[in-house]
């Protein structure tokens, strides 16, 4: 399947009612989506099938016309109620979801196509992802690694986040917005 993306199979969708799975199959079948099927040959759909579906049916737009300039080194957090956008706008920012118009560009580049992406932007769409028996700096410090990122903007980061007081506090004690941050 392809790496970026959470599929989900039919069964997974069980609140959704029996005339939208049709019509997600019959998208499916016109090409519309990008489900891929597993090696036991069920059918997976991906969060973007799921996003355009859902406007298809309902004429919902997730995120509309958003315009955003985001400034280097500046951290920055999304605030609105429940289905406002803020995980997809985040999502659509490093490549997990493509806009259905418009496009997100980080220093006139697409996220996919950045050289070192992750010296570009950092995302936290999920704070479960978080290894919990981690301290917060070893989180960030081993992220910094990977990214081949200098370990003193870790301190850099964990001050301007306001969390300098949890740096050593293993991630399991932090409330969620801490983890958030």
């Amino acid at each position: 399947m392809t790496k970026g993306y959470k599929y989900y199979s039919i069964g997974e969708l069980s609140e959704i009612s029996g005339a939208t799975i049709r019509t997600l199959q019959y998208y499916d079948q016109i090409g519309l989506l990008e489900a891929k099927r597993n090696e036991s040959n069920l059918r997976y759909y991906t969060e973007k099938d799921l996003i355009l579906l859902q406007q298809i049916l309902f004429h919902k737009r997730v995120v509309d016309q958003l315009n955003l300039t985001l400034q280097r080194g500046v951290i920055t957090g999304f605030l609105g109620s429940n289905g406002a956008g803020k995980s997809t706008t985040m999502k659509m920012m490093i490549s997990l979801v493509h806009p259905t118009t418009g496009q997100v560009l980080i220093e006139r580049e697409e996220y996919r196509n950045l050289k070192e992406p992750l010296k570009k932007i950092g995302a936290l769409i999920d704070p479960s992802a978080l290894d919990e028996n981690l301290t917060g700096r070893q989180h960030l410090a081993f992220i910094a690694t990977a990214a081949g990122i200098d370990l003193s903007r870790v301190d850099e980061m964990i001050s301007m986040a306001g969390l300098e007081e949890v740096k050593n506090k293993k991630i399991k004690s932090f409330s969620l917005g801490m983890k958030q941050r």
